[in-house]
């Protein structure tokens, strides 16, 4: 995470020391070991060099105020960062997790930030894929970050012990809508209600579409082995023509909240809320899937293991996430995401 030390040398000198370099040393260890962005304002650092830091840290302190003039305005991009607060509590201001003292001191804040999501193997692999592909088009910070297994209903669980360790953790959620209409499922609203605003470095952010296999395009689903023989290699294209000729929003297309591991049937369509009926019937006339009874599997539960095998497929891949219309969808999501992760460089040392 971007964390930014932007206090007036009166406001420095009201710490008490010994606690501001033990938190101050902390945060240049963070930095150093490529675990979070640390920028620190010219005034801060004048004040801060008087401070009983260590050759190795007044180093990298004087280094960081040599490259604030480049990295002064990073908090403006950022979709979130900490902010060193001389008050005593957390508050958020715009963007900015105003953050006290204390808790730098005595909580996990320099450690690794984690990433909490349903499945470790399988999700993680397509959040690294997508941040390092995109990073360079969206201008996103270098980011770093530990894996944090969910076991799905386990995420709620796992999310709130992030909030009792102290953790800046950031829990990506599948919604399991079927339509854009639709109210994200149960799991996804017990770990939103979770947030907790004592500590606000653990966060919850549901993925814009139905699961994490939604974020994979068609045109590379399609390429791969568990595609072979899919009905809905016929029906998805007539979809997506219709959709396209009435011009219907990026965000609202059918990819994005089809069951792309289990399929469709006419009978799940008849248990639909009416609002999700209503989407759903005018691209099934679109796709020709005809009256019911119907029914067609979908790629199965290997979509991503056979994706991470597949060259030509991560090639595919990389070429539509870097698209103008992938990121029209899901640029807005990445930029948070990634920024909650923001880190430097590693320093030899």
């Amino acid at each position: 995470m971007l964390i930014k030390i932007a206090l007036t040398a009166i406001e420095l000198s009201a710490f008490d020391q010994a606690a501001l370099e033990a938190a101050v040393s902390e945060l240049l260890r963070a930095h150093r070991l490529g675990f979070h962005l640390l920028v620190i304002s010219r005034e801060s650092a004048d004040y801060l060099a008087n401070l009983d830091l260590g050759a190795q840290n007044k180093a990298l302190l004087r280094k960081l105020y040599a490259e604030f003039t480049q990295t002064g305005a990073l908090h403006k991009k950022a979709s979130v960062y900490l902010n060193l607060s001389a008050g005593d509590n957390f508050s958020i201001n715009g963007n900015a997790v105003d953050t006290p003292l204390k808790f730098i001191t005595h909580e996990n804040i320099g450690s690794p930030a984690d990433i909490l999501l349903e499945d470790a193997s399988n999700d993680g692999f397509i959040v690294d894929f997508v941040l390092r592909n995109i990073g360079d088009v969206l201008r996103l910070p270098r980011v770093s970050f530990e894996l944090r297994h969910g076991g799905g209903s386990g995420v709620v669980k796992e999310f709130r012990r992030a909030i009792t360790d102290r953790k800046i953790c950031l829990c990506l959620l599948d919604t399991d809508c079927k339509s854009p209409n639709s109210q994200a499922c149960s799991v996804t609203r017990q770990v939103l209600a979770a947030e907790d605003g004592t500590w606000p470095l653990a966060r919850a952010i549901p993925l814009p579409c139905h699961e994490i296999e939604n974020v994979i395009s068609w045109e590379v689903v399609r390429l791969l082995s568990c595609a072979v023989r899919c009905g809905w290699n016929a029906f998805i294209p007539r979809i997506e023509a219709w959709e396209e000729a009435n011009s219907v929003p990026r965000t609202e297309r059918f990819w994005l909240y089809f069951d792309v591991k289990s399929g469709l049937s006419s009978d799940q369509a008849s248990d639909f809320p009416l609002e999700d009926k209503v989407w759903l019937e005018q691209r099934v006339k679109a796709a020709g899937l005809g009256a019911p009874p119907w029914s067609h599997r979908g790629y199965g539960e290997n979509v991503i293991p056979i994706l991470k095998g597949s060259n030509a497929a991560l090639a595919e891949m990389r070429r539509t996430v870097r698209s103008k219309a992938w990121l029209s969808v899901f640029g807005p999501f990445w930029d948070t995401v990634a920024w909650f992760f923001a880190a430097s460089s590693r320093l030899l040392t």
